[in-house]
């Protein structure tokens, strides 16, 4: 499976847990090292930006979301 491919099921917006394990060691942000949990804000054909969702922006998710 191509890169392309990877990320077809990512949508803008939606919260995603990071597999570390899968991250490139030498390439990788220290910030992304030390979290868990991102939102995904763009995403192009070779690229994804992601934030850092604050707690209060999770539980908000999570409660709209039903998932509580």
């Amino acid at each position: 499976m191509g890169f392309a491919e990877a990320i077809d099921h990512i949508k803008v917006g939606c919260y995603y847990e990071i597999d570390h394990s899968k991250l490139p060691p030498r390439t990788t942000p220290e910030q992304l090292k030390a979290v868990r949990v991102v939102m995904v804000s763009e995403k192009g054909a070779l690229k994804v930006a992601v934030r850092f969702p604050s707690i209060h922006s999770l539980r908000t998710h999570i409660t709209e979301g039903g998932y509580a």
